[in-house]
């Protein structure tokens, strides 16, 4: 009897024809659950940005309109950590799009872009269901969410997007990645060392033409900066290197502290994570690395910045650390999962094949997988003072003239909105205000060049005119004969001279 078994080379074809179906679906599912965290959201996203992210756009603006790469106009200052994110959002400019909309499309691009390439990078050695909940849990947790409009996406995808590259050995591509990742964050120079090495340990060959795209992406920008500031870091870089040693953040904790107190059950979160760390060790043995590339790049992050003690209370300094841990979480849940109970996983996989099933599936998946992470997914919320900030800005703008000088403690939003100069009370866009910082003298700036407008928040935040901020009193006593209260916007309260000067 003639057997009626299809040919092995037609069944291969027809399994990897459904296997290509299954990941269109997949992708769709991941556009799809992304409208749907989006449009749950219980805020618009306009004010879910982060202040700093308006510090980027102000300096996309200033470039578009002929002023320079500068947050002041007419100062020689580097205020951003990430020229890539700012090529990013002027290529938004370009279309045609305007703030807030250009920093919330931009940062949901990225945030797209790294939930995709975590799929694909998974489904090397993975099926569909750990792979679309891998990519959907780390691309939607609280700290992402709640770092909207910064470049933490952007810098999350290109890292995720250079590891890809690089495991599928396109060393070109990944080259170039590794470059834009070391110019959205400055951390991201770790990268092409992380993989050219690991790659030198396995095959004893270096990359060159990895390494050449690399540099050839990467040094102009670093010669452009040497020449028209006199260092390759923006200023920003030097101030919160001894943030954590003066003012407020003296009474916080470490940044690991911080870092390791993020999950809500610890006590099972870092045994899952210790065991998707030795599966990914694992895996790299056999061939499957990129799991762990991506884990090794956040373990790398989060020691460095351990180390440097940086100071806690920026989200999107432990995003990196965050990602490797929450990917080592679902993969040692996962495998307990399979190993435990295997007869029931090779049930529940089965009826997955059955839509509501299925979805049930997943939903249970996700909301015990999300619960455990070190940074649970969080819907998108609004940012501290947002609605304040802007009215405060507009208020400066429509009521002040035009030469007028702004001193606060948080620039983003205010400088963006007034259109004014800006003296930062933190100094992360002043050079010559590092000794005094450094001394906590935190009257430098009013002291120096005394702006015509100050806000201050409601209690004083530190650095701002208060008797318990470690003002002198004579520049306490100046500000309170010099200036007067003109408008105030829930706790943000707005000072103007009473002596102004010509302009």
């Amino acid at each position: 009897m003639q057997s009626t078994a299809l040919p092995s080379t037609l069944t291969n074809e027809v399994r990897y024809d459904l296997d290509k179906v299954l990941d269109i679906l997949a992708i769709s599912l991941l556009l799809i659950y992304w409208m749907a965290f989006i449009t749950l959201s219980p805020t618009r996203l306009s004010t879910s940005i982060v202040d700093d992210s308006y510090i980027f756009q102000k300096v996309v603006d200033n470039l578009w309109e002929g002023r320079g790469w500068t947050y002041n106009p007419g100062t020689q200052v580097n205020p951003i950590t990430s020229p890539f994110y700012a090529f990013v959002l002027l290529v938004a400019k370009a279309f045609g799009a305007q703030a807030p909309t250009t920093i919330s499309a931009c940062y949901i691009f990225g945030l797209i872009a790294l939930g995709v390439g975590v799929y694909f990078g998974m489904r090397k050695s993975h099926d569909q269901v750990l792979s679309w909940l891998m990519a959907a849990l780390v691309s939607s947790t609280f700290v992402l969410t709640n770092s909207w409009g910064m470049e933490t996406s952007i810098f999350l995808a290109c890292l995720v997007w250079a590891v890809l590259t690089f495991v599928n050995q396109q060393y070109l591509v990944s080259g170039l990645l590794c470059a834009c990742a070391a110019l959205s964050r400055p951390e991201g120079l770790a990268l092409i060392g992380i993989l050219a090495g690991t790659h030198w340990l396995k095959e004893r060959r270096i990359l060159w033409g990895m390494v050449g795209i690399f540099a050839v992406v990467l040094l102009p920008w670093l010669v452009f900066s040497w020449l028209a500031y006199g260092h390759i870091l923006p200023n920003s870089v030097s101030v919160k290197a001894m943030q954590h040693d003066i003012g407020w953040f003296k009474t916080q904790p470490s940044w690991l502290r911080f870092f390791l107190s993020q999950p809500r059950v610890a006590w099972l979160t870092y045994p899952l994570a210790a065991l998707g760390f030795y599966q990914a060790g694992r895996a790299y043995w056999r061939g499957d690395r990129f799991v762990a590339l991506v884990i090794l790049f956040g373990l790398v992050q989060a020691s460095a910045y351990a180390i440097m003690n940086a100071p806690p209370g920026y989200l999107w300094y432990v995003a990196p650390g965050n990602l490797a841990v929450d990917m080592a979480v679902i993969l040692g849940a996962f495998w307990l999962w399979q190993k435990g109970s295997p007869s029931l996983s090779r049930k529940v996989l089965a009826q997955l094949q059955k839509p509501l099933i299925g979805m049930l599936v997943f939903l249970v998946a996700m909301v015990g997988l999300s619960r455990l992470t070190i940074s649970p997914v969080s819907l998108i919320k609004p940012y501290r003072l947002t609605t304040e900030y802007t009215l405060a800005g507009e208020w400066i703008n429509n009521h002040t003239p035009a030469h007028y000088i702004v001193a606060a403690t948080e620039i983003g939003y205010l400088g963006y909105f007034s259109k004014r100069e800006i003296r930062d009370i933190h100094g992360l866009i002043h050079p010559e205000a590092l000794p005094s910082l450094k001394r906590e003298e935190w009257d430098w700036w009013f002291k120096t060049k005394p702006p015509d407008i100050i806000v201050v928040h409601s209690p004083p935040w530190s650095g701002e005119p208060s008797d318990t901020a470690g003002w002198p009193a004579k520049s306490l006593e100046d500000f309170r004969t010099g200036y007067e209260k003109v408008a105030s916007f829930g706790t943000v309260d707005i000072y103007q001279t009473t002596k102004p000067a010509s302009p």
